[in-house]
């Protein structure tokens, strides 16, 4: 039985290979998702609190 040198004892872990080939890439997809994300959170925000102005100020007419 061969014995993996990895410390958390997970095959593949310590590969050059994998670690070269996937991990510029994976920043770049965490990178955009995670400003995407904010985009989204930051826009439904804007139009949260815009339509909680309008409620409370009581008009028909858009602020």
């Amino acid at each position: 039985m061969e014995q993996d040198s990895s410390p958390t004892g997970f095959p593949g872990e310590n590969n050059e290979e994998t670690d070269s080939n996937g991990n510029d890439e994976e920043k770049t997809i965490t990178t955009l998702a995670f400003f995407a994300f904010g985009f989204i959170l930051y826009a439904i925000d804007s139009l949260i609190i815009a339509a909680a102005q309008d409620t409370l100020a009581g008009n028909d007419i858009p602020t």
